[in-house]
């Protein structure tokens, strides 16, 4: 089975990316390359890219590296389109910091958020210092509801009405202006949140290389 499927809608306005892997994989490395890979059906009259899943479950996981997440962000920053994801159930580890890159989440009311320590440090940056910690540090998970009161889902639904709300709320608050303009205001409004992810990314993918050189040149002593 493809580990993603691509589809434009509104006449090409909309790249819907969906997860089709089977779930434990969703967000594995091959399939964070193949993330990258879609975006490249963005164009000039791309308004939106929407991020979605089959199946139950938007993830529940997989072992892509924090720097594979962190090049799939940079792609996304290149490029200035909003995004938007639609969560069912269970949105775990690397998919909640993917879905908490989005412009805009929108969730099933049985959906369910959990954090795991990937340093991609999206969640302190979206949420607040405070609210994320307890997902991070305890390992708790948020409900919808809950992950709504925080300010990480725009707005919820019965999982069987989740996408039709999505669907109409970006028709009328989104798709309905130009690309450029779109792309101008989410330059402008996540500038701030894009500088210091980039930022703090770096830092930590540098750090990583710099451990990884370093455990490849340990010195070796040898007795005479």
């Amino acid at each position: 089975m493809a580990e993603v499927r691509v589809a434009t809608e509104h006449r090409g306005a909309l790249l819907r990316v969906t997860l089709c892997a089977p779930p434990a994989e969703r967000l594995a490395s091959a399939t964070l390359r193949a993330l990258a890979a879609a975006l490249e059906a963005v164009d000039a009259g791309t308004k939106l890219v929407v991020f979605d899943a089959d199946g139950d479950d938007f993830s529940l996981g997989g072992d892509a590296t924090p720097g594979e997440l962190h090049a799939l962000f940079r792609r996304l920053i290149d490029i200035h389109v909003p995004t938007a994801a639609v969560v069912r159930g269970a949105c775990l580890g690397a998919a909640l910091e993917l879905a908490a890159f989005c412009n805009f989440v929108f969730a099933s009311s049985d959906a369910r958020f959990g954090a795991c320590p990937l340093p991609a440090f999206v969640l302190p940056l979206k949420l607040g210092q405070g609210n994320a910690e307890d997902l991070v540090v305890c390992g708790d998970t948020l409900s919808a509801a809950e992950a709504y009161r925080r300010g990480l889902v725009l707005a919820t639904a019965p999982a069987s009405l989740v996408g039709t709300l999505s669907d109409t709320w970006l028709a009328a608050h989104v798709l309905n202006k130009t690309a450029a303009s779109l792309r101008r205001a989410n330059r402008v409004a996540r500038a701030a949140f894009h500088g210091s992810l980039m930022l703090h990314a770096a830092a930590f993918d540098l750090a990583a290389s710099a451990r990884a050189y370093s455990a490849s040149h340990v010195p070796r002593l040898h007795r005479s």
